[in-house]
């Protein structure tokens, strides 16, 4: 579990099953909805726009507008978004805030210079749902009835299929439409197992924040060429 071949299988299960890949708000009559929720990096998103564009189906990948983890307008990860907007996908907004639903997905459809018609909440506490804000937005809730039921979703949330072997309940499901939600973090093409995918998530955003110190700030850059081998 959690390499690409493995995502490849739960793909084929739904292919074999002649399920329509769809955008939210699209309906075939037998409707699966891939949606990606991206918490931490960009970086892991695009390997799997690209999979999937091999794999001949489309889906939704669902962008923090504001996050700690990472901006996604900067340079290089507005590039990373339009390629996999060019590879035939969509981008969501994923909302902490359901008050923000319409200042943030402004925000990103001014830098993609597309319309945002969908959004996902970021880890939702019904104490803090404003649901007259949701009805205002104009946009779809990917988590609408019309899109969601217990019984109709699968999701890899914290590292865990909730509904046991993924396998097994995909070629199990006899519904009329499916929402599948991936976090891209946990996926890759190595076998590891969910604690060293954190490692290396760990690892990964390191390096980058090393890369853009040495880029960006000189003092930084000459104190790792003079630090002797070993001694950072």
């Amino acid at each position: 579990m959690w390499t690409y071949s493995a995502y490849r299988e739960l793909i084929a299960i739904l292919q074999e099953k002649n399920f329509a890949f769809s955008f939210f708000g699209e309906k075939s009559g037998k409707d699966v909805y891939l949606r990606h929720d991206i918490d931490v990096s960009i970086d892991y998103a695009l390997p799997l726009a690209e999979l999937e564009r091999a794999l001949g189906v489309k889906s939704t990948y669902f962008v923090l507008a504001v996050s700690d983890a990472y901006n996604p307008f900067s340079e290089k990860n507005l590039e990373q978004l339009q390629q996999i907007l060019s590879l035939g996908h969509e981008i969501g907004l994923h909302v902490w805030n359901s008050e923000k639903i319409a200042s943030e997905s402004a925000l990103l459809e001014e830098a993609l210079e597309r319309p945002i018609r969908f959004f996902s909440l970021h880890r939702p506490a019904s104490s803090s749902v404003d649901f007259s804000a949701l009805a205002a937005s104009g946009l779809i809730n990917c988590y609408d009835p019309a899109y969601f039921s217990k019984e109709s979703y699968i999701s890899d949330s914290n590292g865990n299929f909730r509904v046991g072997d993924p396998y097994l309940f995909l070629k199990n499901f006899t519904g009329k439409r499916l929402q599948f939600l991936t976090h891209p973090l946990w996926w890759g093409e190595a076998p590891l197992e969910i604690s060293e995918r954190v490692r290396s998530l760990e690892t990964h955003h390191a390096s980058s924040f090393r890369s853009y110190l040495s880029g960006n700030i000189a003092a930084f850059k000459e104190a790792i060429e003079c630090s002797p081998v070993g001694v950072e």
